[in-house]
């Protein structure tokens, strides 16, 4: 009988670490995961940022050649009339 309880024990805190363990490794992985969260978002951060900003570059830049265009437009007209006179 004596054996049997010392096995049992034994068992117990076989079972007891390896429970601890689990809830250890679980936690790492826990804390992994959020940690790559956060780098997730601040780079998701970033990269709206820099998208925002090359939207409106890419607007001015459609402004300028939109200007641009007008000009030309405007002085092939003046050209043709002055040529037509």
């Amino acid at each position: 009988m004596m054996g049997f309880s010392c096995l049992a024990a034994l068992q117990g805190a076989i079972l007891l670490i390896a429970a601890k363990r689990s809830d250890q490794i679980s936690s790492e992985l826990a804390q992994h995961d959020f940690d790559t969260d956060v780098q997730a978002k601040e780079l998701l951060e970033r990269l709206t940022s820099n998208f925002e900003a090359l939207s409106a570059q890419h607007e001015a830049l459609h402004q300028q050649i939109a200007k641009i265009n007008e000009q030309l437009t405007g002085e092939t007209s003046q050209q043709a009339s002055t040529l037509g006179q």
